[in-house]
Parts: structure tokens; sequence; C-alpha cells
């Protein structure tokens, strides 16, 4: 990521995965369906550079991170 003045580069694994499934019937006999993923992440690579200079990710105690998704469409 990059804005003209700060670049992060990151290196992220998820390490588990949550999986949700719906079906739910709607008028006229067809049913709709969502599908969400969820995915917890161990950080593995961080190099923040910016005016204050270059942060990595040793310079920080713990850090958390979370990635998901969704296809489908409930009604």
């Amino acid at each position: 990521m990059w804005n003209g003045r700060t670049s992060i580069k990151l290196t992220v694994e998820a390490v588990e995965r949550a999986h949700w499934h719906f079906d739910q019937p709607t008028r006229g006999g067809i049913w709709s369906h969502l599908t969400y993923n969820e995915y917890p992440l161990t950080l593995t690579r961080l190099e923040i550079v910016d005016e204050f200079g270059v942060r990595r990710r040793q310079d920080y105690g713990w850090v958390r991170g979370n990635a998901e998704h969704a296809w489908g469409v409930l009604h």
C-alpha cells in the first residue's frame, strides 16, 4: 500500500478457517443462499516507511488480523 507519503508492505498467513453456509427458502419455491468465510491471520512480515522512519514487525508487542469474504444474497 502506498499513498505518496507512506509505504506499507506486509505478508500474512491464514491460520484457521471459519465457514458459514446459509440456505433460505423464498417466495415461489426459490432458495436464496449466502456463504461467509473468515480467516484469522498471522502477520509474518511488516514494513512501514514514512516521514518517521522504518518500522517493522518486531517493533510491536502483538499484531492480530482477520480476513473475510462472502458471496450470495439472502432474501
